[in-house]
């Protein structure tokens, strides 16, 4: 589907959301083919219109063929799977590209956190559907992008915060809040972070050459919800998730990308994309980097997750 010019009206695009969101609670129940055949449908119908002269907004783009995808992993058919995450890939790139010299605001960060995210998110899916169909030097270089992706993220998250984007109170703002007797005459920051430092020692994990070492235990994500704990593993990894408009859509503030859910699933991304390049690497017979991925993996995962957390049981250095 390419983006071109003319765009769909209001009427149009709340009429195609409701159409996939009726296939999610399809989805919901188990009734997969009924839910593809419906998508399908509608990627037949954005199609046309797409032919016709028209501009498909890209978030909506991604909500069709993300779930479409989930519907072919979960029908076994792993090829039609990869083709559109694929096409996700394709289309998220191509916004991330575009967007790139826009104004560097609170709003432009956030954006660039979450495209980063879900882009490392997408390629880890593609590593895994690229070996199951044995195409190990493909899933290589994929899951290299979600590293990427990956730490970039994380470096985004850092960047925008040392700026001060969105944390410190403007001069302006602070005069207005001093005249109105809100504060003390004294500048002072609106919100810390106690995750930043967590960030940035993980930062320097991944960018490092060498073996990280970590400081153990003494840098851990507090305060997760149990259900992270035990729900975001590597079984879960491996499989395509539904995705909902909302979430694809609505951009968070700089705050809620720092809170230490959001922090916790930024350095599961990183896990992740290193256990698969691992995983990968060892089926191309490339020892070295398989133990050294694998390692800076684990390391990072004994580093900042909470003893409890399901994956630091499902991952081990390769010489334990």
């Amino acid at each position: 589907m390419e983006l071109r010019q003319k765009k769909l009206s209001p009427e149009q695009e709340k009429s195609f959301i409701k159409k996939i969101e009726h296939s999610l609670k399809l989805i919901k129940k188990d009734e997969l083919i009924e839910a593809l055949n419906n998508l399908k449908l509608t990627e037949g119908e954005l199609e046309h219109l797409a032919d016709d002269g028209n501009t498909i907004e890209v978030e909506l783009l991604l909500f069709l063929l993300h779930n479409i995808a989930y519907c072919y992993q979960n029908s076994g058919e792993i090829e039609e799977a990869a083709s559109y995450i694929e096409a996700c890939i394709y289309n998220s790139e191509k916004k991330f590209k575009l967007s790139k010299n826009k104004t560097k605001s609170d709003a432009y960060y956030s954006s660039r956190i979450k495209q980063c995210s879900y882009l490392s998110t997408l390629y880890s899916y593609l590593c895994v559907l690229m070996s199951c169909i044995e195409n190990h030097y493909i899933a290589v270089f994929h899951a290299k992008q979600a590293v990427e992706y990956a730490t970039q993220a994380i470096r985004t998250t850092i960047k925008a915060v040392s700026k001060g984007t969105g944390h410190t109170i403007s001069a302006q703002k602070l005069r207005k809040k001093i005249y109105l007797g809100e504060v003390a005459k004294k500048p002072v920051k609106e919100k810390t972070h106690t995750n930043i430092p967590i960030l940035n020692m993980c930062l320097k994990m991944m960018t490092s050459k060498d073996q990280p070492t970590g400081l153990i235990k003494l840098n851990t994500i507090e305060g997760l919800k149990n259900e992270l704990k035990e729900t975001m593993n590597i079984d879960s990894a491996m499989k395509i998730k539904p995705i909902t408009y909302y979430k694809i859509k609505t951009l968070a503030n700089l705050d809620f990308e720092l809170d230490n859910d959001e922090a916790f699933r930024k350095i599961f991304n990183t896990i992740i994309s290193l256990y698969l390049l691992s995983v990968e690497q060892s089926m191309m017979d490339l020892k070295e980097q398989s133990i050294s991925s694998r390692n800076k993996a684990v390391t990072i995962a004994r580093t900042f997750l909470p003893n409890d957390c399901l994956l630091i049981s499902q991952i081990q250095y390769l010489d334990e």
